[in-house]
């Protein structure tokens, strides 16, 4: 009885070490690339408060972008900051974020 609940018990974590590898491996495929000019401003303020953020820029690497995952969709967003001196005690920051481009994840059977 001991050898068929380890026996059980053993199948039991090789069906869920199994399972959970294809749920989070990268099984996906890139779809085709949208241009920044047709993701409209609310759905870009979706992204920026909704989404997963996946990397962070690097610019000693090259990685200028954010990359946010949401709604199936990797979107490109990039950070703009001025820097406006208001004649007080400190400079104001003023930050913009632009959603450069978007690129559909689809997923592999």
């Amino acid at each position: 009885m001991k050898i068929f609940l380890f026996g059980l018990i053993i199948a039991f974590f090789v069906f869920k070490i199994g399972f959970w590898s294809n749920a989070y491996s990268n099984s996906i495929k890139l779809g085709p690339t949208e241009d920044g000019i047709k993701i409209s401003p609310h759905e870009c303020m979706n992204v920026l408060n909704f989404g997963k953020i996946m990397e962070y820029p690097n610019p000693e690497l090259g990685q200028l972008f954010w990359l946010i995952i949401y709604n199936n969709k990797e979107y490109f967003i990039q950070k703009y900051e001025t820097t406006i001196n208001t004649g007080m005690s400190n400079n104001f920051i003023n930050s913009t974020y632009v959603c450069i481009g978007a690129q559909k994840l689809i997923p592999l059977e």
